[in-house]
C-alpha cells in the first residue's frame, strides 16, 4: 500500500538563527511551563497535548521500522521478491494469459473431449497365394482365405467415414527376382452401401524386398470410404516374379472418423 500524500504543511519556515531562537526557548522549557500550568492558556496547552500524541505515534513508528520491519527484511536473505528468470518469464508472456488463442480454440473444437478424432484400427490379413499370375482379394475377417475374387471374408463393412491408412507387409521368402526388386501392386477398393460393384479407390505400388522384410504401402484421402460401404485390399505382383506360392504377412491400417460413427 502506497503512503498518501503529504496533507500537513510547515509549521514554521524559519532556518538558521531564526530558528535557533524557537530552539532556544524550547531548550529553556518554555513548554514545561505550559504544561506545568494548563489553566493559565488553554489553548496553547491542548495544542501541546495533541503535538505531545504526535510524537508518541512517531516513537512507536520507529520502533517498528528498527525491530519488526528490519525483522522481515533479514528473513528474505536474498533480499529479493522475484527471480531475474522469473521477471523475464512475465515480461515474455506479454499477454499475460495462461494459454494462448490457439490452444484455446482447440479445447473448444474439440467439443466432445475425446482423445482424438480418428481412431486407428489394424486388420490382420495373413495368407498363403501365389500373387504373380493375377490379383488377389486378401482376408479381412479371417486368415487363410484369400481368392481373386472378393468373398465374405475378405470384405470390410465400414462402420462410419475414414480411409485406408497403411498396408504392412512380410513375407517369409524373397520377393526379389534374380537379385532384383519387382513391382508389388496394392489397391484399396470399395462396393457402395446398396451395390455390389467394386470401385477401385486408390493403388499404391512398393518395391519388393528379400524374405522377412517389412514392406509398407501409405495411402491418402483418396482412398475414402464412407459408412456402410464394403471395403476391399488386393495384392499384385504386376511384373508376375518372383512366382510360386509364399506365405504373406499383412496388417491393414484403416483410419476412422470418430465423428461420423
Amino acid at each position: 500500500m502506497a503512503l498518501d500524500s503529504k496533507r500537513a504543511g510547515n509549521i514554521h519556515s524559519k532556518s538558521g538563527s531564526s530558528k535557533a531562537k524557537l530552539q532556544a526557548k524550547f531548550d529553556e522549557n518554555y513548554h514545561d511551563i505550559i504544561s506545568d500550568n494548563p489553566d493559565d492558556n488553554p489553548i496553547l496547552a491542548s495544542l501541546i497535548y495533541t503535538i505531545q500524541n504526535l510524537s508518541e505515534d512517531i516513537d512507536s513508528l520507529r520502533t517498528f521500522t528498527d525491530t519488526e520491519l528490519k525483522g522481515l527484511i533479514n528473513i528474505n536473505t536474498a533480499k529479493t521478491g522475484i527471480s531475474t528468470a522469473q521477471a523475464n518469464a512475465i515480461t515474455t508472456n506479454t499477454a499475460k494469459t495462461g494459454i494462448s488463442d490457439d490452444q484455446a480454440n482447440a479445447i473448444t473444437t474439440n467439443s466432445n473431449k475425446t482423445d482424438g478424432r480418428y481412431l486407428y484400427l489394424p486388420k490382420t490379413a495373413n495368407f498363403n497365394a501365389d500373387i504373380s499370375s493375377g490379383l488377389v482379394y486378401i482376408p479381412l475377417s479371417d486368415g487363410e482365405t484369400e481368392g481373386s475374387s472378393t468373398t465374405r471374408r475378405t470384405v470390410f463393412i465400414a462402420p462410419c467415414t475414414g480411409e485406408v491408412h497403411k498396408v504392412h507387409i512380410r513375407s517369409n521368402g524373397s520377393l526379389l527376382s534374380s537379385g532384383r526388386a519387382a513391382t508389388l501392386q496394392i489397391k484399396a477398393w470399395s462396393a457402395a452401401d446398396g451395390r455390389s460393384t467394386l470401385t477401385e479407390l486408390e493403388s499404391e505400388n512398393v518395391s519388393t524386398v528379400a524374405g522377412n522384410t517389412a514392406m509398407v504401402a501409405t495411402f491418402s484421402s483418396s482412398s475414402a470410404f464412407r459408412v456402410g460401404e464394403q471395403v476391399h485390399i488386393s495384392m499384385q505382383l504386376t511384373d508376375r516374379v518372383p512366382t510360386g506360392a509364399k506365405n504373406y504377412y499383412v496388417t491393414v491400417v484403416f483410419k476412422l472418423d470418430q465423428n461420423s460413427m
